[in-house]
């Protein structure tokens, strides 16, 4: 039973946590639109985020699920 609970729980949680172009959306499309990650090295990637996450106000989590969408260069 205890095990079942978690599950939900769990999945419960996931589900209401946002995915970085969600969270994009939200907080950083109130300005511009999403540029294609992928166009970027994930140096520029992060560095970019991390310049705008304050006018955004971007948690630690947010700004580092925005920066997952970069897969990498």
């Amino acid at each position: 039973m205890t095990t079942i609970i978690i599950v939900v729980l769990v999945s419960l949680f996931a589900a209401a946590a946002d995915t970085g172009s969600e969270i994009f959306n939200k907080k950083c499309g109130l300005c511009h639109d999403l540029p294609d990650p992928n166009a970027y090295s994930k140096t520029d990637w992060v560095k970019n985020v991390t310049r705008m996450a304050d006018r955004a106000l971007l948690t630690a989590e947010e700004k580092t699920a925005i920066m997952a969408l970069n897969s990498g260069k």
